[in-house]
């Protein structure tokens, strides 16, 4: 088979398994930090405005991130609220309730741009493998580990800002390693590219680092040359005028203090545990990547002294960074997953190469691909599989009467609610509701099937709590929709004694989703039956 249908494979499979669970969890936010930007753009949109800094107490709440990303969703969602409104019949306070009531569209277009973000990451991890070592079989291996990776996947499958920021990262990578390209082009538009990723995230300004590097050992440059090149000096001023202006923009969402532990005690001790923690991880989850990683090192030293140089000294530097300024997180390796495909690819290429049975050579590969392809495939079926809180939902939605009185208490869970119950909640605790509930409240017509339920997900509310039997006896509530391990605010099991349990979803994981690519070891992934907490529902008896 030609290379380039091989590519185009590993891009369809790379693109399908990033979509497969694009409803995952919704019209529930299950993904933290997902809202902040989604809901920015409507901000923006509503407001008529492209500098949140103009109005930035209406956006404090909302967005506590940098603001490019919310740019990006501007024309979609645009569109999407033109076809929604020439379809609406109403009022336009109306209509805007209708919109806040449920945001699933502008999620799944939010995550469909990501997965498309995703994939072109895995496009250009091919291009730069390809540019750099001038070896098919390397730049689709390498494309290959990135569009299995478990941990790009799951970013790429949710609305957030990192996996934009990978690819802006790898997209600096692929300019500098452009053989047609001029030097003097690779580094100016570099540098753009950058400024604007760090508008995007803080930490995808890291590749101005790697643009060093390149320059001293890619384009084997001396140090003297270096200071001497005007280029790398126009190229930083570009960098820190675009960086600037998203500053400028909006200040509010690069809380550089806020995520640090610049003020913990850290030692060259706890750096090398630090980085033994962020390797543990990867090789837990990610063995085969981590495996031809580490081969694509040792031949990389040998053959490309250039790139072994200049991405495990990116890679030490950006370890280095983290563990002095911030704290270790998982999810911060994503960052360097680029790296880790590219050398993958070409240590599991120079080994498949010193192989002369062709059997051998076919079982090998077959072996290597297994186990990113099976585990990959398996998180996206989960992901289809969708969440036990929405199964609990929807059951809830399909099995009793409209408007029944229901107690909702899951982390992150809540029914759609009638106009009685929000204003139930919003006297024990006013400070509970959010943007979605006032929306419901205003609404006096909807499609959806809504009950009087009390969403306790946020309410603090101490006397409640302690007295929750008879608060749910006096108020006549009939259904309990309960996780049993959630520790929020009070305790619901005394209400367990009198219901009888009529259904139950999930089972107790100790974490409904993978968090930031969490995935532990790989062989818990394959034990889930799906995502989420247990969750029961009971009928109440008084």
């Amino acid at each position: 088979m030609r290379p380039q249908y091989w590519l185009y494979f590993i891009l369809i499979f790379a693109f399908g398994i990033r979509i497969a669970g694009i409803n995952y969890g919704l019209p529930l936010w299950l993904i933290g930090d997902e809202p902040p930007f989604t809901t920015a753009a409507l901000k923006m949109l509503e407001l008529k405005t492209i500098l949140p800094v103009l109005h930035a107490e209406a956006f404090k709440p909302t967005l506590y991130f940098p603001p490019y990303l919310a740019y990006i969703y501007l024309l979609p969602f645009s569109v999407l609220i033109g076809l929604k409104y020439i379809l609406f019949s109403g009022q336009f306070i109306e209509f805007k309730n209708y919109l806040i009531s449920n945001l699933s569209d502008f999620f799944i277009i939010a995550r469909l741009l990501s997965a498309l973000f995703g994939t072109a990451t895995v496009y250009l991890v091919y291009r730069i493998a390809k540019n750099i070592f001038h070896e098919e079989r390397s730049a689709l291996l390498a494309a290959f580990f990135l569009a299995t990776s478990l941990l790009h996947v799951y970013f790429s499958a949710v609305a957030r800002d990192w996996i934009l920021a990978v690819f802006l990262f790898a997209l600096v990578i692929f300019t500098l390693s452009h053989p047609n390209i001029s030097f003097r082009r690779r580094y100016l538009l570099s540098a753009v590219i950058a400024g604007f990723a760090f508008g995007v995230s803080i930490i995808a300004g890291f590749p101005m680092i790697l643009m060093l590097l390149f320059y001293f050992f890619y384009e084997q440059r001396s140090l003297r040359d270096m200071f001497k090149e005007k280029i790398l000096y126009v190229a930083f001023l570009i960098f820190l005028t675009l960086a600037g202006l998203s500053i400028a923009i909006y200040p509010y969402g690069f809380h550089f203090a806020g995520d640090n532990s610049i003020h913990v005690m850290k030692s060259f001790i706890g750096f090398f545990d630090s980085l033994a923690n962020f390797l543990k991880s990867d090789f837990l989850s990610e063995p085969i990547l981590l495996i031809g990683m580490l081969i694509g090192f040792i031949v990389a030293y040998f053959r490309r002294r250039d790139i072994f140089y200049s991405f495990s000294i990116f890679m030490l530097i950006y370890a280095t960074i983290f563990y002095w300024l911030y704290h270790y997180e998982h999810r911060f390796t994503i960052y360097l997953f680029p790296f880790f495909a590219i050398l993958a690819g070409y240590g599991c290429s120079a080994f498949l190469g010193t192989l002369t049975s062709r059997r051998i050579f076919n079982i090998l590969l077959v072996v290597i691909m297994f186990l990113p392809l099976v585990s990959s495939s398996y998180f996206g079926w989960l992901l289809i599989k969708n969440d036990s809180r929405i199964m609990a939902r929807n059951y809830l939605e399909t099995h009793i009467p409209a408007e029944s009185k229901v107690l909702v208490y899951a982390e992150m869970t809540r029914l759609p609610s009638l106009a009685a119950a929000i204003k139930e909640q919003a006297f024990l605790d006013p400070n509970s509701l959010r943007h979605i509930d006032n929306a419901e409240a205003a609404l006096t017509t909807t499609s959806q099937k809504s009950f009087h339920a009390l969403n306790l997900y946020a309410v603090k509310n101490n006397i409640l709590y302690e007295n929750i039997h008879d608060y749910a006896r006096k108020n006549h509530y009939e259904y309990l929709m309960i996780d049993p391990y959630f520790s929020g605010f009070g305790d619901l099991h005394p209400l367990r004694k009198n219901g009888t349990l009529i259904a139950t979803f999930g089972e107790h994981n100790g974490e409904e989703i993978p968090r930031d690519g969490r995935f532990g070891n790989i062989i818990n992934l394959f034990t889930m039956q799906q995502f989420g907490p247990r969750i029961e529902i009971y009928k109440l008896h008084f």
